[in-house]
């Protein structure tokens, strides 16, 4: 029979996971969206489809490329939310949730705030392809 030890000094908390912290950053932002009107919602210019466009596909192509990397054993994610090593799955369910959170939130604000947010997301979102393809990381779904 193993037996353990029980220390009788006190648990530290632990620090807050990324995933944790994100769970509450999107309930957060969820909240906000759905406690505004939608009838102040303005139709979107044609600037604000083509950004949201552009960063949706660097959002689809950032995607692709981070499921190509389980075919490799010497890359992993650099995301703290994914975890090094993500399964498909994992994978999946975080770029859905950016692409619907990505639409939210681009409905939501409004001029010039939306174009900063598009843009934001397509320097991050492309960046992170871009150099996934460099690494040799090929669009695969």
């Amino acid at each position: 029979m193993i037996t353990k030890k029980v220390s009788n000094e006190r648990r530290r908390f632990s620090v807050v996971s990324p995933r944790v912290i994100l769970l509450y950053a999107f309930g957060f932002i969820l909240s906000i969206i759905l406690s505004s009107s939608p009838a102040t919602a303005k139709p979107w210019t044609k600037d604000k489809k083509i950004a949201f466009s552009l960063s949706s596909a660097a959002v689809i192509a950032d995607w692709g490329t981070t499921l190509d990397i389980k075919n490799y054993d010497n890359m992993y994610e650099m995301n703290p939310i994914m975890g090094r090593h993500p399964r498909d799955s994992t994978v999946h369910l975080y770029f859905l949730g950016t692409l619907a959170t990505h639409y939210l939130i681009a409905n939501y604000l409004e001029h010039p705030w939306d174009m900063f947010f598009l843009g934001a997301t397509f320097y991050t979102h492309g960046g992170a392809a871009f150099r996934n393809y460099g690494a040799g990381l090929r669009i695969k779904f």
